[in-house]
């Protein structure tokens, strides 16, 4: 049964159609309504977000006729660096593998105690900084400590471009499902970090 708090004016989150068919509990058509609910929820049920749907993924049917044609095993929505766009849309969103898609670092999975740089923790009552990995799997990799955050974040991003460039090696024309698109959304992800190491930046959780 739908949960009343969701839905305004007869709209999902007040801006969306839910019209799935609540016979499908099953398979794929299930699996694409649970993805396109959470894709609404995080786009409209906080208010203080800049992600937003387009209008045509606004009504679910056509959703999950875009996500059928397109989702293959093992692969999550991911959007497309080449767009540099917070619009999910069928233009500016592809379907990556995960073992691809997680090395890459974001916000919500690099998080530091202090809200200082990613891939970064102070250590108690020292003026001294960690620096630590987190696995897809929520695992912690210390890479060691040092003088400055900065120090620390760089040391940090190093070792993600090395994992990213090991996991982009196993993506390749030859693979089932190799998508040149998704190939290429990788690249430019991955010489986006190296050009922030390369400038002595810092990497704050966007690709643009």
């Amino acid at each position: 049964m739908e949960n009343f708090s969701f839905v305004v004016d007869g709209l999902f989150c007040g801006v969306a159609t839910d019209n799935h068919d609540a016979s499908e509990t099953a398979g794929k058509a299930k699996a694409a309504y649970k993805v396109w609910r959470s894709m609404i929820m995080s786009c409209y049920m906080t208010g203080d977000t800049e992600f937003c749907v387009c209008d045509d993924w606004l009504v679910f049917s056509n959703y999950k006729k875009w996500y059928l044609d397109n989702k293959k095993p093992d692969h999550a929505l991911d959007f497309s660096i080449i767009q540099k766009s917070k619009l999910y849309s069928p233009e500016t969103c592809v379907f990556t593998p995960k073992y691809l898609l997680y090395c890459f670092p974001y916000p919500s999975k690099e998080t530091t105690k202090s809200g200082g740089l990613l891939g970064t923790s102070k250590v108690k009552n020292k003026e001294r900084w960690l620096a630590v990995y987190v696995s897809k799997y929520k695992r912690l990799k210390h890479l060691g400590t040092f003088d400055s955050e900065l120090e620390a974040h760089h040391v940090w991003l190093r070792y993600v471009v090395s994992k990213c460039e090991m996991n982009l090696d196993y993506y390749h024309p030859t693979n089932k499902y190799y998508n040149e698109t998704v190939y290429d959304n990788a690249v430019g992800k991955l010489n986006f970090l190296k050009n922030v190491l390369a400038t002595g930046g810092v990497f704050k959780g966007e690709y643009a």
